[in-house]
């Protein structure tokens, strides 16, 4: 897979990203401090010199329940009161602690009950059933934020994470069309929103962002019917974009 289509860096992320701004209004209730982190927090690559622990990049994807475009983004509370996603990243290099994570899926489901910053997040983890023990660990730590780095603000908004669960995934990347596949379980379908002139709409920065520069879709279909989860959108809120974590 080609994910260079669309990309909008080549470095990763110094921004304050969606998961270390959640971190932040997680562990307090004044909105000024949400945006009182220091660069160090933000941080997603080492400072030189410093071990390399993990560095994956390609292709990111999302869908929800919301109405276009997602207000959770920009710190307002979901459309129906509650956000049912699924969220999903193909691998096109990476590696962790030296295990090779190229060509890799996995996915994020997630229920959040009420606005994001107050957290109580139920989350269900995806990982592709080609992996083998050490990279389907690899990927769990990554993209739940066990491992630190951009994602790991994700992990104070949780109460309650599901144990990993390999599946069949398949992602395609087809013009404005993005599509992501969990075989028998539920399924990521959107399209890039023509803005004027037929462009894309791009959204820089974004709060609550998990990419610092996504293009705004709407889906075809969400879904997904599996360990609790019975969900089924369409015409609702999607972003892609390129991605590079590192840390």
């Amino acid at each position: 897979m080609n994910t260079k289509e669309g990309s909008h860096s080549e470095t990763p992320s110094k921004r304050r990203s969606f998961l270390t701004l959640a971190a932040a209004a997680a562990a307090s209730s004044m909105f000024d401090r949400i945006f009182g982190i220091g660069e160090a927090a933000a941080q997603t690559k080492p400072e030189t010199g410093a071990p390399q622990r993990f560095s994956v990049r390609g292709l990111y994807l999302e869908a929800c329940s919301c109405e276009v475009s997602c207000p959770c983004i920009f710190l307002s509370a979901p459309s129906l009161g509650y956000c049912l996603a699924l969220n999903g990243w193909h691998v096109d290099t990476g590696h962790f602690e030296g295990t090779p994570l190229d060509g890799l899926n996995v996915a994020l489901a997630l229920h959040i009950p009420g606005h994001a910053l107050k957290g109580n997040f139920r989350v269900g983890v995806y990982v592709d059933q080609r992996a083998n023990t050490a990279q389907r660990a690899a990927l769990d730590a990554i993209f739940t934020g066990k491992a630190g780095g951009p994602l790991a603000g994700l992990r104070p908004l949780i109460s309650e994470q599901l144990p990993p669960k390999a599946a069949q995934m398949d992602l395609v990347a087809e013009g404005k069309r993005r599509r992501m596949v969990l075989s028998g379980l539920g399924e990521i379908d959107e399209t890039a929103l023509q803005g004027a002139g037929g462009a894309d709409v791009i959204v820089h920065n974004a709060p609550l962002a998990a990419v610092p520069t996504i293009t705004i879709a709407k889906s075809a279909r969400v879904s997904l019917h599996d360990q609790g989860f019975n969900f089924d959108f369409s015409d609702k809120s999607g972003f892609f974009s390129n991605f590079w974590y590192a840390a």
